[in-house]
This record gives structure tokens, sequence and C-alpha cells, in this order.
């Protein structure tokens, strides 16, 4: 009983949430109306919850039958089990309350999304917000009277640098930071500068066209520091404040960014700011591949080495077989050259030039096999590199063909 409602959780998701999610997903869109969303969202958070519990109650089912076989056996009862199950789905259901009526309990009766968007209200509970980002991201600065300018840069290492009302601000960030997150960094201490003065009209001038539109689009998967600034900017909104935000190109000769980003480029003091999730895994996976690429540099001996020098992802050949046979060429391994170590046999020998038997010597140097060289690769000079790279010679199989060498490796 406990795998039959698993069953059908797990179905629920792929028969009825899985085809809506792949077409907003293509789309990025929501197009299917206020009442399908809804259905949408209850049917995905109350199944995959379902499927959760039930893999809960299956797992204590299992290990309760082993550990305590005979006690459990005497306690357990499809009624018993139909009361477990009846409980998993109503906890499960739960998740319609929230779904439907959050904003009636916290928004005032207000829904905080824009009809193309589909999501549950409290994901935008954090920003506090009372109107849709559209009222607020002004994409063409207006005249407003007396109006202050702040411009704001990131430079394309870790560090910011801000021009704000009359004075200016430089900070290096930590080196895990991406350069999004030093340009929205940047935007949200202008925002701390301007909470500092009077209520006024004000607007921040940024290049970074992405961390603008960021804010225009805000889900689950942002950068948190555009929460932080979007709770800011609905605070200062109630106290009087007035700020636009407007985008302007980068190096066209605007005084005002370019003195941005010299501060940017000349900043010496450190901001003590947490770094997110995404940036510190890019940063260690940096890491790791350099530390990587340097091992691998030392491989002077290694046969690979001598081909592919810089540790990045080869395409596969699509055919499996041929794939295998130009990996094996590669490390130099195949099974005529290297047989005899698991046999216990003699290595083999050229007849021609009484040498061991390689991947090298059969595929450049050999001499009697000339002749075949210059007609498939139109050169008897040629390197390993030259066959064996990245994009192997088209010709490289009907040469192994030819040698008789295809079917041995």
């Amino acid at each position: 009983m406990f795998i039959m409602s698993l069953a059908v959780a797990d179905l629920t998701v792929g028969l009825v949430v899985m085809p809506i999610s792949s077409a907003y997903v293509l789309t990025g869109r929501w197009r299917f109306g206020l009442v399908v969303c809804q259905f949408w969202l209850s049917a995905d958070y109350s199944a995959s919850t379902a499927s959760i519990l039930n893999l809960l109650v299956l797992s204590l089912d299992r290990y309760w039958s082993i550990s305590k076989p005979l006690e459990y056996l005497r306690r357990r009862s499809k009624k018993r089990a139909l009361v477990v199950i009846t409980f998993v789905w109503i906890g499960s259901f739960l998740w319609i309350v929230p779904i439907i009526g959050w904003h009636k309990f916290f928004g005032d009766g207000i829904r905080k999304q824009p009809p193309d968007v589909c999501e549950a209200n409290y994901f935008n509970a954090a920003t506090k917000t009372s109107h849709t980002s559209d009222d607020w991201v002004l994409r063409s600065a207006r005249t407003l009277g007396s109006q202050f300018p702040n411009l704001t840069s990131g430079s394309y290492d870790p560090v910011i640098g801000a021009t704000c009302i009359n004075s200016t601000l430089s900070f290096q960030l930590h080196p895990s930071c991406s350069i999004f997150t030093a340009e929205i960094t940047a935007i949200l201490h202008a925002f701390s500068e301007i909470s500092s003065g009077p209520p006024d009209n004000y607007i921040i001038y940024s290049d970074s066209l992405s961390a603008l539109e960021s804010m225009t689009s805000l889900n689950r998967f942002s950068h948190p520091l555009t929460f932080n600034i979007l709770e800011l900017h609905d605070r200062l909104t109630t106290k009087g404040f007035t700020i636009l935000f407007c985008w302007i190109p980068s190096h066209v000769g605007i005084s005002g960014n370019e003195l941005a980003d010299n501060l940017a480029r000349s900043a010496t003091n450190s901001l003590n700011s947490p770094v997110p999730v995404n940036d510190v895994k890019k940063y260690v996976k940096s890491i790791l591949h350099s530390k990587w690429q340097a091992q691998w540099d030392l491989k002077n001996t290694n046969k690979l080495q001598s081909i592919k020098h810089l540790i990045d992802c080869w395409p596969s050949l699509p055919i499996r077989k041929l794939d295998t046979v130009l990996t094996r060429l590669r490390i130099g391994h195949t099974r005529f050259t290297h047989r005899h170590l698991l046999l216990g046999e003699p290595a083999p020998l050229c007849t021609a030039c009484q040498c061991q038997m390689t991947v090298l010597h059969i595929l450049i140097e050999c001499q009697q096999f000339n002749h075949q060289r210059i007609r498939c690769f139109h050169s008897s000079s040629i390197t390993l590199k030259d066959i064996l790279h990245k994009d192997p010679h088209p010709q490289l199989f009907t040469f192994l063909r030819m040698l008789g060498f295809y079917s041995l490796i």
C-alpha cells in the first residue's frame, strides 16, 4: 500500500506537474492564467511532499520489518497503513493553504507577482514589496527637479567603485566574487550612501545592464544581494526618497563613469561581505583546475600529455568503437603493444627497424609505412599531435586499416 501511494505521488508529478513545468521553462513566461497557476503549484508541492513522506514511511516500514520482525508484523495491518497514508496526504495537501491564500493573510489581499510569473507569494515576502518591479525600475530617467547622480561600477577584478553625490567609494571584494556580484554590490552601497542623506530625488547610474535587469525579474534563483536592494529601496521610498535607475554605456567617455571605473581599478581597502554560494563554487572549481593543470604540466613523460597540453573536455566521436580506438591511441596503450605485460611474453619488435613496437613507432617513426603516410596524410613527417589532437585527422582510421593495425588496437 505504501508503494501504491508512492506511485500515485510520482505519477502526479510526471503526468500533471512536469508537462506544465516544461512549457513554462521553454517559453520563459506563464501563459495559463491564475487558476492553472495555483493548481500547478498546489499539485507540484503536494505531490512532491507526498512522495518524500511516502519514501520516509516506506523506509521505516522496511527498517522495522528487519529490526523487529515478529513484534512489528503483529502490529502492522491494512487499517493502520491506510491511517498513515491518509495523514501523509493530508499533510501534503496543507501546501494548498499558503499557495492560494498567502496574499490574503500577509499581503492585504494583493498578489505580488506579475501575470507572466507563476510562483508562490511567500517567495517575495522577504522583499516586502507592495508594487510590481516595473513600478520602480525605470528604463529612462525623467526630470524630477533637483536630482543627485550616483554612478557605480564593478571592475574585471572583484573590486567596486562608486561616486555618490559628493563622495567616492572603492573597495576590494573577496577574490571569489564574480563581476556581477561586484556590480550589484556597488549598487547596494550607493543605496546605503543615499540612505544617510535627506529624502530627495536620486538617480543611480550603472553600466551593468544585467544587474539592472536582474531586479525586474525577481525569482528564487536571483542574486541574494538583489533582495537586499529591493528591501532597502522600499524602505527608502516609504521615507520620501525617490530613486531612479539608469543604464549608461561603459568606456565611452562619460566622466562620472570613467571616474567610477578608475576607483574600482585602484581600490585598496577590503570589504568584508558574504560571498554567494555560486561564486564560491566557480572560484573553487577554478582553483582546482589551475592546480590540476600545474600537475599535468609536470608530466613530461606522459604519452597523453605530449598530445593534450591543456586540461579541457574534448568531444567524443559519435561511434563508440572509433572513440575507443582513438582514446587508446592517445594514451599509447593498445592490445598489440601492451598485451605482453599481461601474458608475460617478450615485447613485440618491429621486423624492419628491430625496435619495440609502440603507438609512436607505428604511426610516426617506422619507415616501412611512409608510403601509406604520404597517401593518407600527404606527408611522411608528421607528429602524434597532428593526427590525434582534439580533432583527429579524417584519414586516421583509413591509415590504421591499411596497416592492418586497426583490429589489433
